[in-house]
């Protein structure tokens, strides 16, 4: 998962990401779970916001 959320975003090859050094790793996924997390809260707050206008227009 992390490597093809690499080669997409980073465009880092998955042979690059499999030969990086073990901190640049972890580094590297602790940015991209991040990214995953902002990106799952930011659909939550959407999803929710388009909930609440909804209950609007029926009243």
């Amino acid at each position: 998962m992390y490597a093809y959320y690499a080669l997409n975003e980073y465009h880092l090859m998955p042979w690059e990401f499999a030969e990086l050094p073990r901190r640049r790793k972890a580094a590297l996924i602790g940015m991209i779970r991040a990214r995953i997390d902002a990106e799952k809260q930011h659909k939550r707050q959407m999803a929710s916001a388009r909930g609440s206008k909804r209950g609007r227009r029926g009243k």
